[in-house]
């Protein structure tokens, strides 16, 4: 395991993320450190909240609980420790998921599917899964995206250009590090590429065990949000940001501009 030049002297494993799917499929966590985190699957306490909490952090009113913010205890969290993974294309920072257990385990995420897939395999079905992302890029950040209506951010190009090899060309050094994310994230994919729309990515995800590809699936949203920030720029994966963005889309919309 190469040594994060952020902990120099230090075990990247002893100085790692935490990561546990919320009822969303966002990743929530916290630096754990002074653990060996590659070593046996650790159970550490981690607030109870996570499960209750829509994406806003707002108690969701059909949840397991009907407490107050404030009333919220720990529960029990699983380190998984085969999932240890770098999630930066520099350094090498590292994320091991998680997973609720003990009497949180039958609403935990990850728990239900496991649950789900155990019932397959009773029946002597296997299941595996591929995901497909189509995610949009804007040339925004946190203060801009709040100082702006919709229809205002800037997206990283304009208009309808499905599979554009010049735009390829063109982004190669920030695909070049979307593909170097992957690779050392353990997310294989088997294709990426602009699609249409302004500033729309399509990256596909190799198929493989479902729960495996759940994992790649979570930590790869998270991991391109990330990324994109520290380039200057917001990713969504929101299913449409722009009324413009309906089929058919107009060929000679004020957004078609090729290249």
């Amino acid at each position: 395991m190469p040594t994060d030049p952020r902990f120099t002297g230090a075990n990247p494993a002893r100085a790692a993320m935490v990561g546990v799917s919320d009822f969303d499929g966002v990743l929530r966590g916290k630096h754990v450190l002074g653990e060996d985190l590659s070593d046996g699957d650790k159970v550490i306490k981690f607030s109870e909240a996570v499960l209750a909490w829509d994406c806003t952090d707002r108690v969701i009113p059909a949840s397991f609980t009907q407490k107050p913010l404030s009333a919220f205890g720990d529960a029990d969290l699983r380190i998984l420790s085969g999932t240890g993974r770098s999630v930066s294309h520099l350094g090498s920072q590292y994320l091991y998921l998680a997973e609720f257990t003990g009497a949180h385990e039958n609403i935990c995420p990850r728990g239900v599917l496991r649950k789900v897939l155990r019932r397959a395999a009773d029946h002597g079905y296997d299941c595996t899964a591929g995901f497909e992302f189509e995610f949009i890029l804007f040339k925004e950040n946190a203060d801009t995206i709040e100082e702006k209506p919709f229809g205002e951010w800037a997206p990283l190009t304009r208009g309808p250009f499905g599979y554009s090899i010049a735009r390829s060309i063109a982004q190669h050094e920030l695909f070049g590090e979307i593909l170097a994310l992957c690779e050392k994230a353990r997310i294989p994919l088997s294709g990426l590429h602009f699609e249409t729309g302004p500033g729309v990515v399509e990256a596909s995800l190799r198929h493989c065990d479902a729960l495996e590809a759940a994992d790649r699936a979570t930590i790869f949203k998270s991991m391109i949000k990330a990324w994109a920030q520290t380039r200057g720029m917001m990713a969504t994966f929101m299913a449409k940001v722009f009324r413009e963005m309906a089929w058919p889309v107009r060929p000679y919309s004020h957004l078609h501009v090729l290249g």
